[in-house]
């Protein structure tokens, strides 16, 4: 029968005398072909390779194989190097569908004889990303078997009919000799294809690489291959008796349902086949993900089910890719971070949401463009060619870069780009992750002005002052020239703050500034250090009597009458001088003393005048080591006591602790406050550290009696800059804590002034690190005020920030203030830093920086400092104030109302005060934020539009009245009733503004 098989012509299917093959090559859900590997022609293709390349199987049958495989020879050859090499039993080429699309396939191929030709039997696999689920050749080794028998039965009769017919005549004994061999020969090559396709059938299903399976429906019995068996970790013998119940005793219970109904459907004719995804027990415990798929191969008379052959496949690997791309798209979508993939020429080829926010750009207008649509031009080509040779030596580059967004505005992103390399080095593409911080950026140029900048007169402050010393000693070394600082004090300013008021007292100090920065020269420096005090620095002076002639024009400028408001006022200035260089060694701080302490003796010999510090009379005047050794006497009688103010949290009313402060018991003085004897032992560092050990000493020791009574309470100490310059400071601080075993980790914290700590900021980094090691924390203290660059305070792992209080005094009148705080609050938030205000001294304040965000405090209004012994009793009388308790903060949309508050009360005190002073209503007129940021707001952001446009309305109503009222009193007319009104009308507009906050 198989020699019709071979006659065939090659248009038509060569299995149609032979139905064995025919069914499994037919029927197979794989994809098969018949290929001539000579000339590439495929004599065959069953449906399921219709189905696959969706061309018809006649037109697959007059097509070459080189039609479908898009890899050239060489590709080709080389695939089967590769796979020689890697031991693989298949090969992966690039099949081209009749739709023109392209996928990954694997070919096993195995040679097939036939009229005495050998062909290729192609088994083909989709392997394309997604579809790892390759599907394998039904079971029919049995039934080969089964037809094998068959056929040599059917020789074995045509042998004896054979042998029937030679008895019949020696007449025709040629014939049937001749007709015997032809047929041994015929049963032989039958044999032979028999044996052939059987060995093809076997290395088709091995190469498969899936379980195959076979049940019985009837019975339950079921027939399972080794490959079934290893997928689950056993082989055929661990199983034991194979039954259907194998099956359901290995799946997991959740899918258990799922393949019973997936098995119906298909029993009941509404699915083809039966194809399921289960998880199954492996030997190891762990749960397996295979694909399962079978058919009806045969029916019961009744038309149900007897037989049902299938496959089964480890898709696990698939299934944790799937769940890493899922991951991945997650990540790359729902990042914070604007994301950014290009090609390895730059051509930009995804992007994510946060990039969209960020730019303004949607991802196809990017994708295909260059990420130089994103320029700012701040950057020159020096700055990119920088960034591409680190990315070619590292693999990734990190900083700061101004870009622009799609609307023209420019704003500052910190970003990382990263090279994605194959295991050759090659780059693959470029990944660039980057954040927007313009914000902090403009938050840092904000700061470094308050830093280093008096906000009334614009002059720099006692920071920068400092560094512009320390720059003109260092020239003055260099070039060996002479400087001059000069200290003045301002004479009768008190006078002029208590007769016309704070307003009219900054205004003088402004015109004082400006005129004061005219009579100098250029590189000259003029400092405000803060009330009406202020510094100059001379460089570069002639003589000593050059500094002279320009303190001279000081003193002229000053004394000459500012006229304010119609009214003339009359000040002069003490001025005190001391140069530089000396005959010993001085530093800038030490300067700015001896200016000062000549300044106070030209005060006290009769003002409007100038004294120069000599450096041998203030030696013998001060009597400084007469000073040093009375307290290093007062230390050894036990003179100094500490005394304990408390911290609470304003929200929760938590006392999360005290702070130590050091008194002095003097036994003539009284008690002494620090002012009064810490400043005399500036600079001595072994007078510092004894004191600086005492407090510690005596922190621990109470610490561990407080334990003793129940009361865990950590305590903070103050530690001075020349303390934590010794080398073994840790060591130090580790054997202090060694002589109190009870006290535990978070018990101390250790204070330390921010201008301190920004002196060596490596240094203070590693102790405050190694000190976290041991248990103490570390907080910045007087935060603020000695502030030097976000990158320094970066650095500084301080667990809390102190907010010094000269912020919170008058933060309820002052707006600088007020955004100063704002200000320190958003820095000390960026580094995720806890934050503490100091000096609050009303319940006032407490709420308003609550409504800030600022939770922890202490003050006066929360205890004054006490003696341990009345600790306990002040802790069992705490009451926290009622209007703290729960308090939240707002949300930055609502701080323009809280900026009103305070904005307006300073408002309405210049209007009161303006009434005795006829024709200033100009001096009153101010450019009101308030007004317009409610002018300019969209309503629709906030949930209470109609009490914000009533409080437009009553912020418009205030304002007419305070015209009319200011009117009045210019005209000379009775303004008592309009005055009246003007107090309900802005009562009521504070009260409005107050209840939107609430």
């Amino acid at each position: 029968m198989l020699l019709l098989i071979f006659s065939l012509p090659l248009s038509a299917s060569p299995f149609k005398e032979a139905p064995a093959f025919q069914q499994v090559f037919e029927t197979h859900s794989s994809v098969m072909l018949l290929i001539d590997p000579a000339s590439g022609h495929i004599i065959d293709a069953n449906p399921a390779a219709a189905k696959f390349y969706g061309y018809s199987q006649h037109s697959l049958r007059g097509m070459f194989i080189q039609q479908i495989n898009t890899l050239t020879s060489e590709q080709v050859k080389e695939e089967r190097l590769i796979a020689e090499s890697e031991g693989r039993n298949y090969f992966i080429f690039r099949h081209r569908l009749a739709d023109q699309s392209v996928r990954t396939v694997s070919v096993n191929s195995h040679p097939f004889m036939m009229n005495k030709q050998t062909l290729l039997l192609s088994v083909i696999h989709d392997i394309t990303p997604g579809r790892h689920d390759a599907q394998a050749m039904w079971h029919y080794q049995q039934k080969l078997e089964e037809m094998v028998e068959l056929k040599v039965n059917e020789i074995e009769h045509v042998r004896e009919q054979q042998l029937w017919m030679m008895w019949g005549g020696l007449g025709v004994q040629s014939f049937v000799i001749a007709l015997l061999v032809v047929n041994i020969q015929r049963r032989r090559r039958l044999q032979r294809a028999l044996a052939e396709q059987r060995k093809s059938l076997a290395n088709i299903i091995w190469g498969t690489d899936v379980g195959t399976w076979e049940w019985n429906v009837i019975s339950g019995e079921a027939t399972l291959n080794e490959r079934w068996a290893q997928t689950i970790g056993y082989s055929l013998e661990e199983l034991g008796c194979i039954s259907i119940h194998t099956w359901w005793d290995f799946v997991h219970p959740d899918d258990v349902e799922r393949s019973k109904e997936y098995l119906l459907e298909h029993f009941t004719g509404e699915t083809d086949a039966y194809q399921c995804e289960v998880r199954l027990r492996h030997k190891q415990g762990h749960w397996v993900w295979v694909q399962d798929r079978g058919k009806v191969v045969e029916w019961t008379d009744e038309g149900k089910p007897l037989l049902v052959s299938g496959t089964h496949f480890d898709i696990s690997k698939r299934k944790a890719a799937e769940e890493g791309l899922r991951q991945a798209a997650s990540v790359f979508e729902y990042a914070n971070e604007g994301i950014m993939i290009t090609d390895p020429e730059g051509i930009i080829q995804n992007a994510n949401h946060a990039f969209s926010k960020i730019t303004g750009y949607e991802r196809g207008e990017v994708v295909g463009k260059n990420p130089r649509i994103l320029s700012s031009g701040y950057h020159d080509a020096d700055y990119f060619e920088e960034m591409w040779q680190t990315l070619q030596e590292k693999g990734s580059w990190t900083n700061e870069v101004w870009n622009r967004r799609k609307s023209g505005e420019v704003f500052a992103a910190m970003q990382t780009v990263s090279a994605v390399k194959d295991d050759a080095g090659n780059v693959l593409r470029y990944v660039s992750l980057f954040s927007d911080i313009t914000a902090l950026k403009e938050q840092q140029n904000k700061l470094e002005k308050i830093a280093h900048f008096d906000a009334l007169t614009g002059l720099p402050n006692r920071v920068l002052l400092s560094d512009r010393l320390h720059q003109a000693i260092a020239r003055a070394r260099r070039f060996e020239t002479l400087i001059a600082v000069v200290f003045f004090d301002l004479d009768g300013f008190k006078a002029v703050n208590d007769n016309f008021g704070h307003s009219i007292g900054d205004r003088l100090l402004v015109k004082i500034a400006s005129r004061s920065e005219s009579a100098l020269r250029e590189g000259d420096s003029l400092a405000r250090l803060g009330g009406d005090e202020f510094v100059v620095v001379l460089q570069d002076l002639e003589s000593h009597e050059a500094a002279l002639l320009i303190v001279e024009r000081l003193m002229q400028m000053i004394a000459t009458p500012v006229q304010i408001q119609n009214h003339q006022h009359r000040v002069s200035a003490s001025f005190g001088l001391t140069y530089f260089p000396q005959m010993e060694e001085i530093d800038a701080d030490q300067l700015v003393r001896q200016a000062d302490q000549a300044m106070y003796i030209a005060k006290q010999s009769g003002k409007n005048r100038y004294h120069i510090f000599d450096a041998e009379q203030d030696r013998s005047i001060r009597g400084k080591h007469d000073k040093l050794q009375r307290i290093q006497d007062a230390l050894e009688a036990n003179e100094f006591v500490l005394v304990y103010q408390p911290k609470v949290n304003m929200r929760s009313g938590d006392v999360i602790g005290v702070e130590a402060l050091i008194r002095w018991q003097h036994p003539e003085s009284g008690l002494l406050s620090p002012a009064e004897f810490l400043p005399i032992i500036e600079g001595n560092q072994e007078l510092v550290i004894t004191v600086g050990e005492w407090v510690i000493e005596q922190a621990l020791t109470q610490i561990e009696r407080w334990r003793g009574e129940g009361i865990d309470l950590p305590i903070s100490v103050n530690v001075d800059a020349l303390h934590l310059q010794v080398p073994d400071f840790v060591d130090r601080i580790r054997r202090l804590l060694a002589q109190h075993p009870r006290v535990l980790p978070g018990d101390l914290e250790l204070e330390v002034l921010e201008s301190s700590a920004l002196n060596d900021i490596s240094r203070v980094s590693g102790i405050i690190n190694a000190c976290r090691e041991i248990g103490i924390s570390f907080a910045l203290d007087d935060f603020g005020t000695g502030y030097s660059s976000l990158t320094y305070l970066k650095q500084l792992p301080a667990n809390l920030l102190k907010i010094d209080q000269s912020f919170v005094r008058d933060m309820l009148e002052d707006m600088e203030d007020l955004s100063i705080l704002e200000g320190v609050l958003g820095l000390a938030n960026a580094f995720r830093c806890e934050t503490i205000a100091e000096g609050v001294e009303s319940v006032e304040q407490g709420e308003m920086l609550l409504m800030m965000g600022c939770e922890l405090a202490q003050g006066y209004v929360i205890a004054k400092p006490m003696s341990p012994a009345s600790v306990p009793g002040w802790l069992a009388n705490w009451t926290l104030p009622q209007s703290w308790r729960g308090r939240n903060p707002i949300s930055r949309d609502e701080l323009p109302l809280l900026f009103a508050i305070v904005e307006h009360r300073t408002w309405y005190n210049r209007v009161k005060d303006s009434l005795s002073q006829i024709g200033k209503r100009s001096e009153v007129r101010h450019s009101c934020q308030f007004g317009r940021w409610i002018a300019k707001i969209d309503y629709s952001r906030y949930e209470d539009q109609l009490d914000l446009r009533q409080l437009r309305s009553l912020h418009d109503e205030v304002h007419r009245i305070a015209d009319e009222l200011l009117h009045k009193a210019h005209d000379g007319e009775n303004y008592t009733y309009v005055l009246k009104q003007f107090d309900a009308s802005f009562k009521a507009f504070l009260q409005g503004l107050t209840s939107m906050l609430r």
